[in-house]
């Protein structure tokens, strides 16, 4: 998947690739069920490919779109981010100021890893 900056992630031989958009690895580890459930949601739904762009479920075009273990993190090209690290749900406005903090649901959970589906 390549997203509009020119960074991508991929899988291959089992392995999740993160790059930059000079096509420098920056993160490199064996590929999750998330990440291929990830990747497969979006190449067979909601991708514009030619933009690199995604649409998540809420509406708002994806930027970038992060899987660390059980944390995830959704960038959209308005510049509002919403992420789960640590079990803490947040959500920033384009200025990076936080508009909610709390302990993650389940409902956000699925909504963040199910971005693409």
């Amino acid at each position: 998947m390549t997203f509009s900056d020119g960074s991508r992630i991929e899988i291959e031989n089992g392995r999740f690739e993160r790059k930059d958009p000079q096509g420098r690895t920056i993160e490199e580890r064996p590929a999750t069920a998330a990440d291929r459930a990830m990747l497969a949601n979006a190449r067979s739904h909601n991708v514009d490919r030619r933009a690199g762009l995604g649409r998540a479920r809420g509406g708002g075009v994806v930027a970038s779109f992060e899987i660390n273990g059980r944390d995830v993190e959704v960038t959209y090209v308005d510049g509002w981010k919403e992420e789960i690290q640590n079990g803490r749900y947040e959500m920033k406005d384009a200025n990076n100021n936080t508009v909610v903090e709390r302990n993650a649901t389940q409902r956000d959970v699925d909504r963040l890893f199910g971005a693409f589906e």
